[in-house]
């Protein structure tokens, strides 16, 4: 238990280091231990998002995942709603960063297969800017459902 609080420490810090005028994110997981299988991932969220679509979804490739990632990681936003950060602040979130993208390494193995969510309702945040849902599948079980979104 103590990896998961270390770990939801590490979303509550991103999201505070992340806010900024008219903007704020929300990041997010859920580990999906013992579901190897789509169909055992989305039984276990339909338990904790009851109101959620589970059926869109497509397989992506790991750099379509990335990109997505990387995307709301580096979304500075602009005058009307953003981040703006000093160089001192950049080095903070750049180191916040790859902690995170540590986290998400642990679950990424050759074989993963990534599923990302069409529909975001009944999901964990409100994007206006970017979001992303996905699900990381591994064939032993050690699965994750990551997301995140920015909002105003």
């Amino acid at each position: 238990m103590d990896d998961w609080s270390e770990d939801e420490q590490l979303m509550k810090q991103l999201e505070h280091h992340m806010y900024g005028y008219n903007y704020q994110v929300t990041y997010g997981f859920n580990l999906l231990e013992g579901s190897k299988s789509f169909i055992d991932a989305q039984n276990t969220l339909k338990t904790i998002y009851t109101s959620a679509n589970l059926e869109k979804v497509k397989e992506v490739t790991t750099d379509k995942f990335w990109e997505e990632v990387e995307y709301g990681l580096n979304y500075r936003g602009d005058k009307g709603s953003g981040l703006s950060l000093n160089e001192e602040q950049e080095k903070v979130l750049y180191a916040l960063h790859n902690k995170y993208k540590d986290f998400i390494s642990k679950y990424l193995k050759r074989n993963t297969i990534i599923y990302q969510m069409l529909d975001d309702e009944g999901l964990p945040g409100y994007a206006v800017w970017w979001n992303y849902h996905f699900i990381l599948l591994n064939d032993d079980g050690k699965s994750m459902f990551i997301y995140g979104t920015s909002s105003d």
